[in-house]
């Protein structure tokens, strides 16, 4: 029999979306305004129409590369499910690790491997459940900072 999960989170496509198109514009516009002002060089209307390819592109593989369509939370493992592979149940026990970064990137390290879950596709209530979740649960496991990775091995 099947165990019922405790929590389950659902991504957002309209969520990842403008968090994804947010930081790509940003930094299109960073660029755009560097070398106009400083290097002289203004991006011509063929240039920035160029743009459509990695702002189409880029959203894509990363919603199939890293955002779960499936993510369960039970009493003893937790289920994720990425696009075209196969579901892993990881169990608790095997926590090696958790860390989040301002609310975008969420990475878990279990025995079997380290998953990268990208927060901006589910919405804030979702966000704060699942870290919620884990710092009531796993406090000990979690790691602050860039530099807390080795210090997690």
């Amino acid at each position: 029999m099947p165990v019922k999960p405790l929590l389950h989170f659902r991504p957002h496509p309209g969520t990842f979306l403008c968090g994804v198109l947010g930081v790509l514009l940003l930094t299109a516009l960073i660029g755009y305004l560097q070398q106009g002002f400083f290097a002289g060089h203004w991006w011509s209307a063929q240039y920035m129409a160029s743009l459509l390819i990695p702002f189409s592109l880029v959203p894509a593989l990363i919603w199939l590369g890293y955002v779960p369509a499936r993510l369960e939370f039970s009493q003893h493992a937790m289920l994720i499910r990425l696009p075209f592979r196969p579901a892993r149940e990881l169990p608790w026990s095997d926590l090696r690790y958790w860390r989040q970064n301002a609310n975008m990137l969420f990475v878990v390290q279990f025995r079997s491997g380290e998953f990268q879950l990208p927060l901006f596709a589910f919405s804030r209530a979702q966000r704060r459940q699942f870290t919620g979740f884990m710092s009531g649960r796993f406090p000990q496991y979690e790691v602050k900072g860039w530099l807390a990775r080795r210090r997690a091995r």
